[in-house]
């Protein structure tokens, strides 16, 4: 059977709901924040959330070596504390690859996630992302969402 809008795959409406809120909560903070900073703690935050289970907060003990492993993965949820590749070539613009970066970062480690594997929320999440963050990406994302 091909595939229309009204028979498309979904998940189920409770989910679709949930998924559909986070989408327009990310994308109402990424459009009312630009600095770098401001988006780099939106990302660490939604990281900690998907990643830990957890709010971001409390202090790190970062002298018991039994720790380090957790907390080398709470300091890598955090924009700020990774590099990326681009970051290493010269002809890069740094103001507006400061503020990407954290957009950029969402992007890989959602796709690392376990909700990454998600297709229906993984698609909407990055025409989201490339919306706000390029705009030729919005357009193309726009035609395929309504595709499918």
């Amino acid at each position: 059977m091909e595939h229309t809008l009204s028979n498309a795959p979904h998940p189920a409406p409770r989910p679709e709901e949930v998924y559909r809120r986070w989408i327009q909560f990310l994308d109402e903070e990424f459009t009312r924040h630009h600095a770098p900073e401001l988006r780099a703690e939106i990302v660490r935050d939604q990281l900690t959330q998907l990643f830990l289970g957890r709010p971001h907060g409390g202090k790190l003990n970062l002298m018991l070596t039994s720790e380090l492993p957790g907390n080398v993965l709470t300091l890598s949820l955090d924009p700020d504390n990774v590099t990326l590749e681009a970051e290493h070539f010269a002809d890069a613009d740094p103001e507006l690859f400061a503020q990407r970066k954290p957009l950029l970062w969402f992007w890989q480690m959602f796709d690392r996630s376990p909700i990454g594997t998600n297709h229906w929320l993984g698609v909407r999440f990055r025409a989201m992302l490339g919306g706000t963050s390029l705009p030729a990406l919005a357009q193309a994302s726009r035609s395929f969402m309504a595709w499918i």
